[in-house]
């Protein structure tokens, strides 16, 4: 929804009619803006205005054409729930043939009753994939690949948000690659909806977020702050989301919020930052970086998959290569020592994402024109 909300308003800006449709069950509740989202007890689609914690989003974009597919899951029997999905399946066909759209696009890959659906509407499908390659390939089953190379036959165009992959995608996937189309990812605006606090820390600090999974390279970071910290002591990381941490991160300088961080208190954390790290190991593109730009705050990443595209090096942040735990320690000792650095890089942030590669405006020219040429 990070994502999806700014575009759809550069859409509706220019004058196109938009209709946003996002499913939201127990365990998406609490996810990227959504902070404990109260669903209903029925398997229905429900207008976005009927959700409380939803309601913040019209501070910034009209909810007129914004729907819930509502799906509580809890409490039922396995032959329950597939009888509930059936029938929230058939009030989903209903209001999207009612509807009629002229481009029926999704994101990520369909399966089970949703599969059904994007095919009845083959002929007008998009798709956009945010990770063309998992980063865990050692988990997806030889199933999910079938069922995953069976979705993606359908969408007439198939939208990457980086080039680095194009190929080892369209291989694993067979998919011609000449219906293949790329975007990118702008400025996830919505952050600065959230409430401003004090800042309740008293040091100078330095931010990692979102989840911690092996390939996002956090044990690098932790022996370069190792590093950093003889040189400048009073410099803190903060490491903000869930997941798998090391017993070793207990350094007096490294504070660890092993949990989920909701949009409101994350925002609070970029805005009093000096700047982010991305130190991962195998990345797509990232989410993490364009929020962190949303507050305009600068990030070291390492240059792997897309990232180069989402960090102009030395121009809204500094790129280094991963696993590289001295080069690392060498790039956070440059940018916390040079403050004119920092605000040359947020300055560039802030252009970016007003007129440039980060702008939604500009992004959604391109998204315009992939549903055009069909």
């Amino acid at each position: 929804m990070d994502c999806d909300l700014p575009l759809v308003k550069a859409m509706m800006n220019q004058g196109h009619q938009v209709y946003y449709l996002m499913s939201i069950n127990p365990s998406s509740a609490n996810a990227t803006l959504l902070n404990n989202c109260k669903l209903f007890e029925d398997y229905d689609i429900h207008h976005a205005s009927e959700y409380k914690s939803l309601r913040f989003i019209e501070q910034y974009m009209s909810l007129d054409n914004f729907y819930v597919i509502n799906y509580p899951q809890n409490g039922l029997t396995s032959l329950n729930k597939l009888y509930h999905s059936w029938t929230l399946y058939r009030k989903l066909m209903k209001f999207l043939r009612d509807l009629n759209p002229d481009i029926y696009h999704v994101t990520g890959i369909q399966r089970s009753f949703a599969y059904y659906q994007a095919r009845a509407f083959k002929n007008k499908l998009v798709c956009t994939m945010h990770d063309p390659i998992p980063h865990d390939l050692s988990s997806i089953s030889k199933f999910r690949l079938i069922t995953a190379k069976k979705f993606l036959r359908l969408p007439r165009k198939v939208i990457l948000l980086n080039n680095q992959q194009t190929d080892a995608f369209c291989q694993r996937y067979q998919v011609e690659s000449n219906r293949i189309e790329f975007s990118r990812l702008g400025v996830y605006e919505c952050t600065k909806l959230f409430t401003i606090h004090d800042n309740t820390r008293n040091f100078r600090y330095i931010l990692f977020f979102g989840r911690i999974q092996p390939y996002k390279g956090v044990e690098s970071l932790i022996r370069a702050m190792r590093i950093v910290h003889k040189t400048y002591p009073d410099l803190h990381l903060v490491i903000a989301g869930k997941g798998t941490i090391n017993e070793t991160w207990d350094e007096s300088y490294v504070e660890v919020n092993n949990r989920f961080i909701d949009t409101d208190e994350l925002a609070d954390m970029l805005r009093y930052c000096e700047f982010s790290v991305c130190p991962y190991l195998s990345a797509t593109q990232s989410g993490v970086i364009n929020t962190a730009f949303s507050m305009e705050v600068p990030v070291i990443a390492t240059n792997v998959g897309g990232m180069k595209e989402n960090v102009k090096d030395g121009v809204t942040g500094l790129l280094i290569e991963p696993n590289d735990v001295i080069k690392l320690a060498e790039a956070i000792i440059r940018l916390h020592k040079d403050e004119s650095m920092r605000n040359k890089f947020v300055d560039n942030i802030k252009h970016e994402n007003a007129e440039g590669y980060l702008s939604w405006k500009e992004i959604s020219n391109i998204y315009m024109s992939i549903y055009q040429g069909l």
